[in-house]
């Protein structure tokens, strides 16, 4: 497995001149069996922080189960390469999200990966499989995920 890593970066040319130019970094990891629906967190994720008008450098990490999440995360590690957040579904056919959120949490414990918050995305009910997630799952959201979602997100993970 290669790591793709999708680099978007927005500019405010308004603020461009500023000697004082912060740029914000996000880094996040989508994992969901369906491309269509990857691909649709992505245009949430990219709509809203273009809306911000702010200068920011966005990577897009995509999974299409847990294994390639767990790899994901594996060779993110060897380069360096922060990951703010994972958006993860929780119905997939090899591991789910419930389970993959787990192995990530003895990976944590473990000191083998940093503290990451992980967010699902999910058409069942989330009342009654919140049981099922290890503490590193932050909220379980309703699928489709739209751009309040993703505000929620940021404020959780900054």
């Amino acid at each position: 497995m290669k790591l793709v890593v999708h680099n978007i970066t927005f500019k405010n040319t308004e603020k461009d001149n500023n000697p004082n130019l912060q740029i914000k970094n996000y880094t996040f990891l989508i994992v969901d069996d369906e491309f269509f629906i990857r691909s649709s967190v992505k245009r949430v994720i990219t709509s809203y922080l273009k809306s911000l008008k702010e200068n920011i450098n966005l990577e897009i990490i995509e999974a299409c189960d847990g294994v390639e999440c767990i790899m994901a995360l594996y060779m993110a590690k060897n380069k360096k390469l922060k990951i703010d957040a994972i958006i993860s579904d929780e119905t997939m056919p090899f591991i789910s999200g419930s389970y993959s959120s787990k192995i990530i949490d003895e990976l944590i414990s473990k000191g083998s990966l940093n503290n990451i918050k992980m967010f699902v995305s999910t058409a069942l009910s989330h009342t009654n499989i919140s049981s099922y997630f290890s503490k590193v799952v932050k909220k379980i959201f309703s699928k489709p995920l739209d751009k309040t979602v993703i505000q929620e997100i940021l404020q959780n993970i900054k």
